[in-house]
């Protein structure tokens, strides 16, 4: 018979991910009660599509109203991830065991046969050793004034298993500690990677690694592994971090120092799919670029023609109707945000991905131009805005113009914020041979903008 045993599933975000994700996990815990725990102190957490009684949002004030405080400047449940647990056992006393489970944690084994192999060897907590040495672990100055060195365990728990008498004891000294750090005692707590399997250490209680109760080969902190990848894990029975593709590709990019990382080194070199290798490569290029790094630039570029989708070609401008590709460009000013000193050629590299390419400072009047070298006849001018403040961009106007003198209004961008990597970038119609297109904001503004292609007739 399996013990009683709730699965804490852990999120600050609730996309189409972190349901896949919930469901997964069912597939693995049937007889467990689950429990959604939601950090509300982040944006981005919406509405949960779990029942109501088991999905708990929660903040600061939940843990301190359980006697728990924090450290300041840092993020509560992140630096304090066992705090979700202690407020939800503080509720449901009565279970045998209970397992916390980050949203990025893929679950392969059976949990009710792991529930059951802690209760028969009497086990108390599961986590993973961290592989970094002690010694050069970031948190360890932390642990300073609370623990010696000889005594310091320091253990992941974003997958996590705790009996409930070793969750309750957590708890007590968990209590014990915000009293210090209330009274001013002292100034700081440690990172739980440290507090949770030291103090369960000093107490006696019995600890075993993840890794000994299943195949944790792909478990760690990084690589970070795409969702899509999945299958090719499913013989191992715990993989993280594993992240839909946004926030895969958006992670890799933290973690990658240079863009050749991606290119030509494991991990990320064979982790990606062509699929998701595709999707990498405007990221790439507008790291490269912003770098000055030409050479891979051009690589990235040669690399996305080879793409045989005719959608993606055209978004990124490089299905050939893009006249101002690679043309002679200006702008107003540049400013401290910009990317680099000659920035302007950035909205005629081709890749589209929402980021700026260039970036005015805050004038009368700040405008972009594209010399396309010669009169052509063009049909439409595409406008990608930056996606994080694409407000800015409100009431854009579009001048050309054929000899550079004379310039006419083609089109003005009016009503809600438009975008571009979305595939709503701003179409104004041209229909007219021009050489030169400027783009200038109305009044005291700041202009920054991904892309501007020119497209020739079809």
């Amino acid at each position: 018979m399996t013990p009683s045993y709730a699965v804490l599933f852990k999120c600050h975000d609730w996309r189409a991910f972190e349901r896949r994700q919930l469901d997964r996990l069912a597939q693995r815990a049937r007889s467990a009660d689950i429990f959604v725990l939601a950090d509300k102190t982040k944006p981005g957490v919406a509405a949960i599509d779990h029942p109501a009684e088991r999905t708990f949002y929660l903040d600061a004030g939940d843990a301190r109203a359980i006697g728990l405080e924090h450290v300041h400047g840092a993020p509560v449940f992140w630096y304090s991830n066992d705090y979700p647990l202690h407020i939800f056992a503080q509720r449901y006393r009565h279970y045998q065991y209970y397992l916390m489970i980050e949203f990025d944690v893929v679950v392969n084994a059976d949990l009710d046969s792991l529930i059951r192999n802690l209760q028969a060897k009497a086990i108390d907590f599961v986590g993973e050793p961290i592989r970094t040495p002690l010694a050069e672990w970031p948190w360890r100055d932390g642990c300073g004034g609370w623990y010696a060195d000889a005594d310091i365990r320091h253990w992941l728990t974003c997958i996590s298993a705790f009996s409930n008498r070793a969750a309750h004891h957590l708890y007590r000294r968990r209590v014990a500690a915000s009293a210090r750090l209330r009274g001013g005692e002292v100034e700081s707590l440690p990172m739980c990677e440290a507090v949770v399997p030291t103090e369960l250490h000093l107490a006696g209680f019995h600890l075993v690694p993840l890794s000994q109760l299943g195949s944790a080969v792909h478990f760690s902190t990084a690589p970070y592994y795409p969702e899509e990848r999945l299958a090719a894990f499913a013989q191992e029975d715990f993989v993280h971090p594993v992240l839909d593709e946004d926030r895969f590709l958006e992670r890799m990019f933290r973690a990658v120092p240079i863009a050749e990382e991606v290119l030509d080194h494991p991990p990320y070199r064979d982790i990606l799919t062509d699929r998701l290798r595709a999707a990498a490569m405007p990221r790439i290029h507008h790291a490269a670029w912003s770098a000055g790094r030409t050479a891979v630039c051009q690589r990235v570029l040669e690399e996305m023609r080879r793409v045989p989708d005719s959608g993606y070609l055209r978004l990124h401008g490089l299905d050939g109707a893009n006249i101002a590709l690679g043309k002679p460009a200006a702008q107003s000013s540049v400013s401290e945000w910009s990317l680099r000193p000659d920035e302007s050629g950035g909205p005629v590299t081709g890749p589209v991905t929402g980021c700026h390419t260039f970036h005015t400072q805050q004038e009368e009047r700040p405008w972009w131009m594209v010399d396309l070298l010669s009169r052509q006849p063009v049909q439409t001018i595409r406008v990608f805005n930056r996606m994080d403040i694409p407000s800015r961009a409100n009431g854009l106007e579009a001048y050309v113009s054929a000899d550079g003198r004379q310039w006419d209004l083609a089109g003005t961008h009016q009503g809600e914020p438009f975008g571009g990597a979305d595939g709503r970038p701003l179409s104004i119609p041209v229909n007219r041979a021009i050489r030169f297109v400027r783009l200038e904001l109305p009044g005291v503004g700041i202009l920054h903008l991904d892309q501007v292609q020119v497209l020739k007739p079809a």
